[in-house]
């Protein structure tokens, strides 16, 4: 929930209450702009932290709530689906690294069925469990050197597909399945 106790309110009112547009801005420059319902944000609306953390999206009783995007002062950004004011559902995060997750989120973490791009060009698709790869899943890479993924036990053929001593197979496309 959103904290705006103290601070300048320029907008609608009804009944005495905020209701309608609206903008709230307090002391230590946090800033609500947006819809206001009895007192409560409410719609859609743009919540800017004292920090200049900055959330565009809806709010239900204050609440991030429905649709929106969270843009840290850092540069990373999430646009998504929110729940009690945290990323859950379908949701897309472009870290500082560069790397990017689209996929399912659970509680403020990336957890259920995603794809991860890596800068280098890597792709992983699959389950992943608080934030890591778990479970079933594909990791695709380009790279021309030779690393080492999982518990790869042989190099990639040309000739195709090829089943490795752990019993998983690879492509020539160099696309791993993990298990």
């Amino acid at each position: 929930m959103i904290s705006l106790d103290l601070g300048i309110y320029e907008g609608e009112y009804r009944d005495g209450m905020r209701h309608g547009k609206g903008r709230f801005t307090t002391a230590s420059r946090e800033s609500y702009e947006g819809d206001w319902v009895d007192g409560k944000e409410e719609g859609f609306g743009i919540f800017v932290h004292e920090n200049g953390d900055k959330y565009e999206g809806t709010f239900i009783g204050g609440v991030m709530q429905g649709k929106g995007k969270y843009i840290w002062t850092n540069g990373e950004i999430y646009t998504g689906d929110f729940v009690n004011g945290k990323p859950e559902g379908k949701g897309k995060m472009a870290y500082l690294t560069h790397k990017v997750y689209e996929g399912d989120w659970k509680d403020g973490k990336e957890c259920g069925k995603g794809v991860i791009k890596y800068p280098n060009g890597g792709i992983y698709e699959g389950d992943i469990l608080d934030g890591k790869k778990h479970g079933t899943g594909y990791y695709i890479w380009y790279l021309l050197s030779h690393y080492q993924l999982g518990r790869i036990r042989s190099l990639i053929t040309d000739r195709g597909w090829k089943t490795c001593r752990m019993g998983k197979v690879y492509s020539r496309t160099r696309r791993k399945r993990f298990s």
